[in-house]
């Protein structure tokens, strides 16, 4: 967490804007997990002038609302401790979908 305001770069966040819409699902996921995290750490923290937290986290939200199931396995964890800080009850809803949706679908691929 301690490095994440190295991200907070325009540049990036306008990468991450266009890869959110990506057709191909593993791409948009993977942009989809860096927003929700940078995201996680509160308002105060999002110094990005050219997206604004809110504009993201609706793209956010409308990303993981569009993916279908993908037919395999996109990505394993070892451990879904990194997820818990983001279903907490009082964190962003959007930020909880992307959490929940790849803790969903790591257990319907992997029930390992």
């Amino acid at each position: 967490m301690r490095l994440r305001h190295s991200l907070m770069l325009d540049s990036l966040m306008n990468e991450l804007f266009i890869l959110l819409k990506s057709e191909n699902i593993d791409v948009s996921y993977f942009a989809a997990g860096i927003v929700a995290h940078l995201a996680s750490d509160g308002e105060e923290q999002w110094t990005i002038t050219n997206h604004a937290r809110g504009d993201m986290l609706i793209e956010l939200e409308n990303a993981v609302s569009q993916w279908k199931v993908p037919d395999s396995e996109m990505v394993a964890y070892r451990s879904f401790k990194p997820f818990f800080p983001l279903l907490r009850i009082d964190m962003d809803y959007q930020v909880q979908l992307w959490a929940v949706w790849a803790i969903h679908h790591v257990c319907t691929k992997n029930r390992k």
